[in-house]
């Protein structure tokens, strides 16, 4: 399973969730996401993905994740 940080923020403006508002703004302003915002989100996705794999499928990758610089 390829998760897509990007996806999964563009997809939480759609929907305009809490998330997406404050992803939206930061955004706007060329701010990176705050980390607990993209945790929360990549960590929801994962447990759905895990829940819904069927044998063939065994792990995930990453794309765009962290967000921010060290």
């Amino acid at each position: 399973v390829c998760i897509s940080v990007g996806d999964l923020l563009q997809r939480e403006i759609t929907k305009k969730s809490d998330y997406g508002k404050r992803i939206f703004e930061s955004r706007k302003k060329y701010q990176y996401i705050e980390d607990e915002i993209v945790i929360d989100l990549v960590t929801k996705h994962i447990e759905e993905a895990e829940r819904n794999k069927d044998n063939s499928n065994s792990g995930w990758i990453l794309e765009g994740f962290p967000r921010t610089r060290l």
